[in-house]
């Protein structure tokens, strides 16, 4: 019987752990900025979950203060 699971999305998750890397912060950092639970980030960084269209905008705008 073939498992039905979710897509990774490995660029997206490629590009996030680039951003993550750069800026010196831990997970709980991030998830704290971005109002997520530290497991999201960690789905986020696995490419397991996609963040939303408003999210990545935070995403991108934190990164911008490093």
């Amino acid at each position: 019987m073939k498992s039905e699971g979710r897509k990774i999305d490995h660029k997206m998750a490629d590009y996030l752990r680039s951003i993550v890397d750069k800026s010196n912060l831990s997970q709980e950092d991030w998830a704290e900025k971005l109002d997520v639970s530290p497991r999201m980030i960690a789905y986020y960084l696995s490419g397991q979950r996609t963040p939303s269209a408003p999210r990545l905008l935070k995403i991108q705008e934190v990164s911008k203060s490093f």
